[in-house]
């Protein structure tokens, strides 16, 4: 059929489509609402997944790397501790170093700052009992740190007596700027009266209910040092005059550190340069198997439940097509007549899931997307991803409309004529 002819057939299924408007809108519905369903999984899914940037500054602010300790030699991947992509190659049982000794391993003029996690935490009283938090030692005021949590009110801890806590730890204890925060003593604690006053409240840039006490990481380290049951862990974030390249990270993981390189994760090295190997693919295969069954089901009952719409538009269509058969139209124009309407109606429908689901993700993750606990990152769109979409939705709606289609092509025009078919 030539380019005339189509247009021809368009006009004619525009015409139709607002001629029967009950039936468009049932048509639309059916094939829009699993494209609908995919588009706003798709956005939610990108807005989810973090861009390295996000990651990088939820791990290590805005440091040029994050170091942590391995106790002895190691391997790892670009990604480093942040996508655990490391492992030990020899004797691990090598003593900690201290903030010092990691400086002078470093370039000349770098900055150091330390994040002491509590690997036992601290219990909390509140006035529904007992509320476990993480503990951490970090100056999340300092520059380096910025992006790992975001202040919602009062200052960072300036002494060891001073603390800030996570809005959602706030909530639950009834504490507030000015509050005295007392650890409960469940036996481990170095000092049974060890007691902050709140300074701060932060909220933490992964996760809406984190709670988590930050105090200075010297309060952390010296009871740590006191009581061997007060394990802790270290991160260390650099500030370097200069990027922390590939070469310097092969050189620290002689000496025991796992390095997580801004410049590293966001530029990897050549392959042929990591001698670290995960052993995994990083893609599930069954759980997208499955996920594409799904998909595929949920596409073959739209085509199975439209196809009845365009098939009772086909029948009311049957004296119009005949009419045009007798002008001189063949089998294959009445039959891309049809396919038409469902390429004027996939069309409809892709462009009004599509924008519905932006609108609703737009409305629903600020609001529901709360009831999740990680963060997400920036609204992402992905244009070329939606159109894709929309496609799928033109083809589901001409998979319906086939066999309608296929029966206007062989219906005998003189029998619909005389009066024996239906009338439009």
């Amino acid at each position: 059929m030539n380019t005339a002819r189509w247009r021809a057939a368009l006009r004619m299924a525009r015409r139709q489509t607002w001629h029967a408007k009950g039936r468009s809108l049932l048509v639309i519905a059916l094939i829009g609402l699993p494209v609908f369903a995919l588009a706003g999984a798709d956005i939610a899914y990108r807005t989810w997944q973090l861009s390295p940037t996000e990651k990088l500054s939820r791990a290590i602010g805005t440091a040029d790397a994050g170091i942590e300790w391995a106790g002895g030699p190691v391997q790892q991947g670009p990604g480093g501790y942040l996508k655990y992509q490391w492992s030990t190659v020899g004797d691990t049982n090598a003593p900690q170093p201290s903030t010092a000794q990691l400086r002078a391993q470093l370039p000349a003029g770098s900055r150091v700052i330390s994040s002491d996690q509590s690997t036992q935490g601290a219990e909390v009283r509140t006035p529904a009992g007992l509320e476990y938090a993480s503990m951490t030692g970090l100056d999340y005021g300092d520059p380096i740190a910025r992006g790992i949590v975001t202040p919602d009110g009062g200052r960072a801890p300036r002494t060891d007596g001073e603390a800030a806590i996570t809005s959602t730890l706030a909530a639950k204890a009834d504490l507030h700027v000015g509050s005295t925060l007392k650890l409960v003593d469940t036996g481990h604690l170095p000092d049974p009266n060890w007691t902050f006053t709140v300074v701060g409240i932060v909220r933490d840039s992964g996760y809406r209910h984190a709670e988590t006490v930050y105090v200075r990481s010297s309060a952390v380290q010296a009871p740590t040092a006191q009581d061997a049951s007060w394990p802790g862990s270290t991160t260390w974030l650099v500030d370097s005059p200069g990027p922390i390249t590939w070469h310097e990270v092969l050189r620290l993981h002689t000496l025991g550190y796992v390095v997580t390189s801004r410049q590293v994760y966001l530029h990897p090295p050549p392959a042929g340069e990591i001698a670290y190997n995960s052993g995994g693919s990083g893609i599930d295969k069954q759980a997208l198997s499955i996920a594409t069954l799904i998909v595929g089901m949920a596409l073959l009952e739209v085509v199975l439940l439209a196809g009845p719409a365009f098939a009772v538009g086909a029948r009311r269509q049957r004296r119009h097509l005949a009419l045009v058969a007798s002008a001189g139209g063949r089998s294959s124009d009445l039959r891309n007549i049809v396919l038409s309407n469902a390429i004027v109606l996939g069309v409809v429908s892709g462009l009004v899931s599509i924008v519905l689901a932006v609108v609703g993700m737009a409305i629903g993750i600020p609001t529901l997307g709360s009831l999740v606990d990680q963060v997400p990152g920036r609204f992402d769109v992905r244009p070329g991803e939606l159109e894709l979409l929309a496609l799928v939705e033109v083809f589901i709606a001409l998979a319906a409309a086939a066999f309608p289609a296929r029966g206007a092509a062989r219906m005998d025009v003189v029998v619909v004529l005389a009066g024996s078919g239906e009338k439009a």
